[in-house]
């Protein structure tokens, strides 16, 4: 379990939080996801996003 700091380059994804809250994330969001989720790419474009915190191990 690991936090996400970073910016959402193109495309789209969506994140679960184990609170069942959804977030939607689109080209040129910045974001913090912390720990306790699940993620996933919403359609057929690939998301690209930099991680600036979390792309760790």
């Amino acid at each position: 379990m690991v936090e996400h700091v970073g910016l959402v380059i193109s495309g789209h994804a969506k994140v679960k939080m184990d609170d069942g809250s959804e977030v939607d994330m689109r080209a040129g969001d910045l974001f913090y996801v912390p720990p306790g989720h699940d993620s996933w790419v919403v359609g057929e474009e690939p998301c690209v996003s930099q991680h600036f915190m979390g792309a760790g191990d």
